[in-house]
């Protein structure tokens, strides 16, 4: 049986026509191709000569096809390659208007090694479901600030000055060398207050409902679409913390606060009531969670007071112009006091000095007199 090529490239590849191996013309041109791809047809005719240039038939089982690859291609295929960055989540940071317990998730690089530049590319801003401030949130840009050589996002405290909501911060990263785009990151700050938020009861500790928050969290998202109420829900839970009362703590139970956005608006709290309130049925994904995770109550996370948007008025800016005016005025009010005691006290000098001088002239002269004369008298003589 003869072994004859189909189509060997113009001469680059020739085959042994009677073992059928497969030879590379060192001296053409090498080929570019990654992969390349031949076909040989097997003869008992010795006369069969050049192959006519036919395609390759899988069903023929005289031909057979061939795939050409380089040593080099497959082991630099083969060879392990990291990622040059990797991104952890930073998905999203959640604010009140208190700026406490803030907690910023910085993207961590890997194997960056400086090789990256950072920049904002924009930022997208959407009003809270609740929000009643009329004044239009301009510029949301202004108040964020980005490190190039880390990509270290810095938020202005003015924020708490703003309308609640989610302000969604695009972030561009660019290869030094070249400036060619390499990846495009997103963060999410949330801006909502503790008085708008809702709370779970659990009816187990601290402890445990921590090492279980996250797989609470994302079974409750699943449950919470899966009532119907639309796909593009998710909840964002707070840390747990000790149940307190009016009896006050229960280390045996905990709670933790939560807000619900629909896309990227938050809800109010009778939307989000509604959200995740379990039907009255039984069988319920929700009702079956709650039912595992030993939800005992939901309620406000906080008492609603008339001025959760303080920080509307009094933001930290205000705040520390305010207290750098009160003391500049208690030390001019000090400097005056001291200015006015010492001239009433040079006064009182002058006067004194006057009334001792006017003492001075009020007596009388003093009399002249003889000093006396004392005479030796010798009575002997």
């Amino acid at each position: 049986m003869h072994t004859l090529t189909g189509s060997n490239r113009k001469g680059h590849f020739s085959i042994d026509h009677a073992t059928g191996e497969v030879s590379f013309d060192q001296g053409m041109s090498p080929l570019n191709e990654s992969r390349i791809h031949l076909c040989a047809l097997a003869s008992p005719d010795p006369d069969l000569g050049d192959a006519p240039e036919i395609a390759f038939d899988r069903h023929n089982r005289s031909m057979t096809s061939i795939t050409v690859r380089t040593a080099e291609q497959i082991a630099a295929e083969q060879k392990p390659t990291d990622p040059l960055i990797v991104f952890k989540n930073n998905s999203h940071v959640t604010l009140d208007n208190t700026l406490s317990d803030v907690r910023v998730p910085i993207t961590e690089l890997a194997a960056s090694d400086g090789q990256l530049s950072y920049r904002i590319s924009g930022v997208e801003f959407t009003k809270a479901e609740y929000d009643q401030n009329e004044e239009e949130n301009k510029k949301p840009i202004s108040l964020f600030s980005l490190s190039p050589s880390t990509g270290d996002l810095h938020i202005d405290t003015e924020l708490v000055a703003r309308s609640e909501g989610v302000y969604k911060v695009n972030v561009d990263a660019n290869l030094k060398s070249t400036n060619d785009h390499f990846a495009t990151l997103q963060s999410e700050v949330h801006y909502v207050n503790p008085s708008v938020k809702l709370k779970f009861t659990f009816d187990q500790s601290r402890d445990v409902m921590g090492l279980n928050l996250a797989e609470f969290e994302r079974k409750l998202t699943s449950a919470v679409r899966s009532e119907g109420l639309g796909s593009d829900l998710k909840i964002y839970l707070d840390t747990p913390q000790v149940y307190k009362d009016f009896e006050g703590y229960n280390s045996n139970k905990s709670t933790t606060c939560f807000y619900v956005v629909r896309n990227t608006t938050i809800l109010s709290i009778d939307h989000a009531v509604e959200a995740i309130s379990a039907s009255a049925n039984s069988e319920s994904p929700l009702t079956r969670l709650y039912q595992v995770f030993k939800v005992i109550n939901i309620e406000r996370c906080s008492d609603e007071v008339t001025s959760h948007r303080i920080g509307q008025f009094l933001s930290p800016y205000t705040i520390i112009w305010l207290t750098i005016t009160l003391i500049c005025i208690l030390i001019l009010v000090a400097m005056f006091g001291y200015m006015c005691f010492l001239a009433r006290y040079r006064d009182h000098l002058k006067r004194k000095e006057l009334n001792f001088a006017a003492k001075v002239e009020k007596k009388p002269p003093v009399e002249d007199f003889t000093v006396p004369q004392f005479v030796n008298i010798n009575v002997n003589q």
